[in-house]
């Protein structure tokens, strides 16, 4: 499940919500765009969920936190 709750918590987090609004007109995303994203990797999403996972707090700002110590700790 922390690779489920990793994919949780890039796409609820307002860096990815910016990128997207920038590369796209619509709000919603298809299947080609979504494969297109440019994601972290596996282990990375992993972590991210592991320490969303023990939080229990699912907000946008609890995802920004985790996704920016992600990317400062040169791990993604």
């Amino acid at each position: 499940f922390n690779m489920v709750y990793g994919l949780f918590v890039v796409l609820n987090s307002s860096f990815y919500g910016k990128y997207y609004q920038i590369v796209s007109k619509s709000k919603q995303i298809n299947a080609t765009e979504f494969a297109e994203l440019p994601l972290p990797s596996a282990a990375a999403l992993r972590a991210m969920g592991a320490k969303l996972a023990l939080s229990r707090v699912f907000s946008e700002k609890a995802c920004d936190n985790l996704l920016l110590a992600q990317m400062k700790s040169g791990k993604l």
